[in-house]
């Protein structure tokens, strides 16, 4: 049985893929923290994953995993690149984000991830859903703690990841294709 948070990365990643190959453009275009999502639940299926926390909500149910931005880095100065009748604009950037996991089984799943994520198999499992997004490094893991909804301390797993991330943006007749810019109306 396929775990449904699985279910539905795999099916969002696919409708990215399908409407990329309908617009001519040469890269997936998913959100890098969504990919690491899904490679994530590809390892430990029965794990929740969140994208940080707002204030005053509860935090999920154990075991779950965290992912935070913290950094974005231009890697180079953007380059032009035709592709067939196309032109795009691509920017190199290293994302970095805070992983926290939480849970009996935290300690094991985090190794286990260090372990995976920039070795072969997390940049085969990067290349076959995408060539947008890459592993670069895993930083040491180290022991953290939080505080949860009960005030009590828990104690979890952190570390960093870096990944590059290839910013594609169209470009077409000396201008690049951007949505207009919203007006906004003063409210007095």
């Amino acid at each position: 049985m396929i775990h449904p948070q699985r279910h539905e990365l795999h099916s969002q990643i696919q409708q990215e893929k399908s409407m990329e190959r309908q617009e001519g453009m040469p890269h997936s275009q998913e959100e890098p923290e969504i990919l690491l999502r899904a490679y994530l639940l590809s390892l430990f299926p029965d794990i929740e994953v969140v994208f940080g926390f707002e204030n005053s909500l509860p935090a999920p149910a154990r075991p779950y995993v965290r992912i935070t931005p913290v950094d974005c880095i231009r890697l180079s100065t953007p380059r032009h690149e035709q592709i067939g009748d196309s032109s795009f604009l691509i920017q190199p950037l290293k994302l970095v984000e805070h992983m926290a996991f939480y849970g009996e089984k935290a300690a094991w799943q985090i190794r286990r991830f260090m372990a995976l994520f920039a070795t072969d198999h997390g940049f085969e499992w990067f290349k076959h859903h995408t060539r947008y997004s890459s592993p670069l490094y895993i930083e040491e893991i180290k022991q953290g703690t939080q505080v949860n909804e009960s005030a009590l301390f828990e104690n979890g797993w952190v570390c960093e990841v870096s990944l590059q991330h290839n910013v594609c943006i169209p470009y077409t007749g000396g201008s690049f294709e951007t949505s207009p810019i919203p007006r906004f109306h003063a409210v007095l």
